[in-house]
């Protein structure tokens, strides 16, 4: 699915947005060759979704290795709506952000690798970065015209807009709506707490549909 997304980002088919421009409020990053000296062969939206690979002062390379060793993980943006006509209390994708997996090796003062003393191996980092985010309406005229293999069962026929309308994926609740728009990572360090805190607020949203009914 991310070579999909990123060859509509890069033929002009689908605007990608800054890391930090959740609400689609400024101008998609562009595909014209940047101007920073210190990266070569690269746009604007090729770096933010690809990175640049340190060694070499160059946009990393795209190819399905690439995208299934890098790309595991998706932040979904939704608004939870209560169709009061309907009486179904529902969330809606507003938008989707890449998330990539960068690997960088740690070095000492002199630039050189940090072995790990157990193994001799170099240590490193594993940081995530948020490529872009995608508004979904607009991906969603990509998505729906890509079937997904099942082995499992021919006559599924399923694509991958279905993957998200159908909710067929697993997720924890990373941010709510806040004044300080904070994540939940940023208030809480340790990882059994987060996802507690996710659950709270699972349950204070299941509660506050049950409480909308009146026996």
């Amino acid at each position: 699915m991310m070579g999909i997304i990123y060859n509509a980002v890069s033929n002009g088919e689908l605007d990608l947005y800054a890391s930090e421009d959740e609400d689609f409020k400024g101008e998609p990053l562009s595909q014209k060759k940047g101007s920073d000296p210190n990266v070569t062969n690269s746009s604007a939206a090729d770096t933010a979704f690809l990175g640049v690979n340190p060694g070499t002062n160059e946009v990393n390379r795209a190819n399905n290795e690439f995208f299934a060793a890098s790309f595991t993980t998706l932040r979904i943006k939704e608004d939870w709506i209560m169709d009061i006509r309907r009486g179904i209390f529902e969330p809606r994708i507003v938008g989707i952000a890449p998330v990539r997996i960068d690997v960088k090796t740690q070095v000492d003062n002199n630039g050189n690798p940090v072995a790990d003393p157990t193994t001799g191996k170099p240590l490193a980092d594993t940081l995530r970065t948020v490529s872009g985010w995608l508004y979904f309406d607009d991906l969603r005229e990509i998505l729906v015209k890509h079937k997904i293999a099942n082995n499992q069962n021919d006559n599924s026929g399923i694509n991958f807009d279905d993957v998200f309308v159908r909710r067929l994926f697993f997720s924890n609740i990373t941010k709510v709506s806040n004044s300080a728009d904070n994540r939940i990572e940023d208030v809480l360090f340790n990882p059994k707490d987060r996802l507690l805190e996710a659950e709270r607020i699972k349950r204070a949203m299941a509660d506050f549909e049950q409480g909308l009914w009146e026996y």
